[in-house]
């Protein structure tokens, strides 16, 4: 089933995924929770919040292409995010800082996959 509504395809890529690529300059290192706060202008507690949520259904969409800038992430165009996120490198860069954010990604990007190809 294809995503029909743009909320639906925005959820292709939830706020946990947009946390787990966040990069510097196409690095190693991940953004810290401070640097993506300074970056889009959202309370340091506001950033916790939005990296642990697995659907942008009850984000407002100003805070939400906050985050993802931020973050790096483009949510018009996610392909590059997508392959990125499974890469070798990405699983070998990640695991290692945000192990929880990666696997709680990881499972909800293959769920997508299976629903959208059933």
């Amino acid at each position: 089933m294809k995503a029909s509504t743009i909320r639906q395809k925005l959820n292709l890529f939830p706020p946990c995924l947009c946390r787990c690529v966040a990069r510097i300059r196409h690095g190693r290192r991940p953004l810290q929770r401070k640097e993506i706060a300074a970056r889009s202008g959202l309370p340091l507690r506001k950033v916790d919040e939005l990296s642990r949520l697995t659907s942008w259904d009850r984000v407002p969409v100003e805070e939400m292409e906050r985050f993802s800038l931020a973050c790096g992430v483009d949510l018009l165009r996610l392909r590059r995010h997508v392959e990125f996120m499974f890469s070798p490198r990405s699983k070998k860069a990640m695991w290692g800082h945000r192990p929880e954010f990666y696997a709680k990604a990881m499972l909800t990007l293959q769920s997508e996959r299976q629903r959208d190809q059933a």
